[in-house]
């Protein structure tokens, strides 16, 4: 499945499962618009940000299990959501359905 079509149905089940979570698809780089080119966010950005119920910022990077990230932006973004991570939110890399709904389950359970 392309990291496409994966994270069509993680946006899916989070909206289904987790309706709790806020979040939304984070685009990074240029786009053309009339006239010249608009930049969208730094590269390192996860795909999906959001908050948690409990204030918590989340950032979701989907990737492709069969797919090639180039060098340099697999190291921002593992760069991103360790910093993500290390300031108390929850940097979550996945390659399917499952496995992003365990790691959400997991970073909702009460501290303690």
């Amino acid at each position: 499945m392309s990291e496409t079509k994966i994270s069509a149905a993680i946006r899916k089940m989070i909206r289904a499962e987790f309706p709790q979570i806020i979040f939304d698809r984070m685009h990074c780089g240029c786009v053309k618009v009339r006239g010249g080119y608009m930049k969208l966010a730094e590269p390192g950005w996860p795909d999906y940000v959001g908050f948690l119920p409990d204030g918590r910022f989340i950032g979701i990077e989907v990737k492709d299990p069969d797919g090639t990230t180039n060098k340099k932006r697999a190291e921002l973004q593992a760069a991103r959501l360790a910093d993500i991570n290390s300031k108390g939110g929850v940097g979550i890399i996945t390659s399917s359905v499952e496995d992003c709904r365990a790691q959400l389950i997991k970073a909702l359970m009460p501290f303690g």
